[in-house]
């Protein structure tokens, strides 16, 4: 703080030196100067909102081709700025581009570090093999106008006993796109160990910790803690064997803006009025919950379903927990979400059977009690490249995001609406209709003629009727997955088919037709 004041001195010094030298210049600078401060004033008046990111993650494998067993396995995680933030933050979407690279190498070079003593393990030892892992999955803490702030959630297993699990956060300057520092961000580092001591003696009291470890040394060495920056505060992640052993885990404690005040500079307070915080398993999520002033203590748990019928959801609130056998396949994925009233909830997606994902909400206002759920997931996008990477959205806005579900009615087609959390904590759109992404829509050729509605998307409504003539071809767009399909006709307009099905020939059918009589290009999963 005195080298800081120093500089400031004498910058000051050599600016009024100057100004007695060139009055000319002394206008300049003044004008400078001004432009200056009306830039910072009007950055600072503007609303703070979030921004769209998705996230995935890139996988590779090898395995024993003789019994088909995995060796070696490595994921590698992306994220990218999305729905058009990207032209409107070049510099953080050029930051995640090369992220996104030298995580690929990394694990790249991993499997090419470790596959030889891999197969060598594996050789002779088959039924008790475990395959050697590096994995890393990326989870949204912050993502809006000031900051954009990710948490890596990573294991890895080389052989031996035990693997090793660990978090890394890393948050960037939403404008320029620059990895911040804690020094950053943290006006105050004296005060920021402070807090963190307290908050440790608050939350992991009970912990086998470390009594000789030095927090505050662990803080000022910049290179060696991990942190992550959400809504309501800045979370320090103490690794296994460096406060406490292996047993004790992962120990994380959050240094709330609201509970102490002169620790994060002030330009990182603003947030904005909703947003989501992506939850990690297992791992303490702090958030003033109760309004009391100070952060409660905020768990999800989840046990993987092996036969289809045996998983769990668990949410804990200060200790205090809500079970829910449930199942599903995977991880279950859930986000904490803050709507525009200030009410807060966590939305879990569940992956059920063949690939069909359904959304649970729960309310934490008071407690836990689950709201109700919802067919469909977060949109995803598959990326085309060496990896064929699928992403899903985060869901950082509560006011805007797109569920996806499977629709049956012309074919097998994922489709998306756009929601937004309602007043009563469930997902509600205004959208009539599933739209499918243009890579995956169906062209049909018709096989007979069909007569059909001409249909007025910007009206809502029929205007007229046409027929379409054997051999035409339609793209089949969307559903409202009741009733009706649209298709677009090779001439641009648009036209309502409506769905049914002949329970007498069991059959679907499309405007009374047999559906396969009509169109040649249908495609049903299942």
């Amino acid at each position: 703080m005195k080298k800081r004041i120093l500089a400031l001195i004498m910058g000051l010094f050599i600016m009024s030196f100057t100004a007695c030298k060139n009055p000319e210049d002394t206008t300049k600078n003044n004008t400078q100067t001004d432009n200056q401060t009306e830039q910072t004033t009007q950055t600072q008046e503007e609303e703070v909102r979030t921004i769209a990111l998705t996230t995935g993650e890139g996988y590779f494998f090898e395995y024993n081709e003789d019994t088909y067993d995995t060796v070696i396995r490595a994921t590698y995680p992306v994220v990218y700025v999305y729905h058009g933030d990207e032209n409107k933050f070049p510099t953080l979407t050029k930051a995640f581009e090369d992220k996104n690279k030298s995580e690929r190498e990394y694990q790249v070079a991993f499997i090419e570090e470790n596959r030889e003593y891999a197969m060598e393990s594996y050789r002779g030892n088959e039924a008790y093999f475990y395959s050697f892992e590096s994995l890393l999955t990326p989870y949204v803490r912050r993502a809006d106008t000031m900051v954009t702030s990710i948490l890596y959630s990573g294991y890895t297993y080389y052989g031996g006993v035990h693997g090793d699990s660990y978090l890394h956060g890393e948050t960037f300057d939403t404008q320029t796109g620059k990895k911040l520092s804690l020094s950053d961000v943290v006006q105050d580092k004296e005060k920021l160990s402070d807090a963190v001591i307290e908050q440790l003696d608050i939350h992991w009291s009970d912990a086998d910790l470390d009594e000789s470890a030095d927090i505050r040394a662990i803080i000022e060495d910049e290179s060696a803690v991990s942190w992550t920056m959400d809504y309501s505060g800045i979370t320090i992640y103490f690794m296994p064997y460096s406060i406490g052993s292996y047993s004790t885990g992962i120990q994380t404690v959050t240094v709330s803006f609201a509970e102490y005040p002169d620790v994060v500079k002030d330009a990182y307070k603003k947030t904005p009025e909703a947003y989501g915080v992506e939850l990690t398993n297992d791992t303490p999520f702090y958030y003033d919950v109760t309004g009391d002033g100070k952060v409660d203590e905020i768990i999800f748990s989840s046990f993987e379903s092996e036969e289809g019928n045996d998983g769990q959801l668990s949410i804990y609130v200060n200790g205090l927990a809500y079970d829910e056998d449930n199942y599903f396949f995977g991880d279950a994925q859930a986000t904490f979400i803050r709507n525009k009233d200030g009410e807060i909830y966590i939305y879990v997606e569940l992956l059920r059977e063949n690939d069909y994902r359904q959304t649970c909400v729960y309310d934490l206002s008071y407690g836990v009690k689950k709201l109700g759920e919802i067919d469909g997931g977060l949109k995803r996008t598959y990326h085309e490249g060496e990896d064929n990477i699928i992403t899903q959205d985060a869901l950082t806005d509560p006011k805007h995001f797109y569920l996806t579900q499977t629709t049956q009615m012309l074919s097998t087609v994922s489709g998306s609406k756009e929601y937004e959390v309602s007043a009563n904590g469930l997902p509600q759109t205004s959208d009539r209709w599933f739209t499918f992404e243009e890579e995956y829509m169906p062209t049909f050729t018709l096989l007979a003629d069909l007569d059909v509605d001409v249909y007025d998307e910007k009206e809502d409504k029929v205007i007229g009727t046409k027929t379409l003539m054997t051999g035409e071809k339609v793209l089949y767009f969307g559903t409202d997955n009741e009733k009706y399909g649209l298709l677009q006709c090779e001439d641009g307009s648009i036209c309502r088919v409506e769905y049914g099905f002949d329970e007498d020939l069991f059959q679907i059918t499309v405007n009374g037709q047999i559906l396969e009589e009509v169109f040649d290009g249908i495609i049903f999963a299942g």
